[in-house]
C-alpha cells in the first residue's frame, strides 16, 4: 500500500483522484491545474481544502477473479 505524502513536499498530478487528510479526516480529492484541491460534494466535504496536509494514491481495486 501506498503512503502518505506530505503537500509540502510534492503534490499530485492535475486531475488525479487521490485520497487527501487533514489529520483527522480522509476524504477522495483531486488537485486542478490552478492549484486548488477539489471535490465532488464539497458541500458534503469534511475537509476544507486549505486544511489538507497529506494525500496518498487510491488504492488498486479488488479483484473479481
Amino acid at each position: 500500500m501506498s503512503k502518505w505524502v506530505k503537500c509540502s513536499e510534492r503534490m499530485p498530478g492535475d486531475f488525479e483522484d487521490v485520497l487527501v487528510s487533514d489529520g483527522g479526516n480522509v476524504e477522495v480529492m483531486w488537485w486542478d491545474c490552478d492549484g486548488f484541491w477539489d471535490c465532488w460534494a464539497p458541500r458534503n466535504s469534511n475537509i476544507d481544502t486549505d486544511d489538507v496536509t497529506h494525500w496518498m494514491p487510491l488504492p488498486e481495486p479488488p479483484s473479481l477473479v
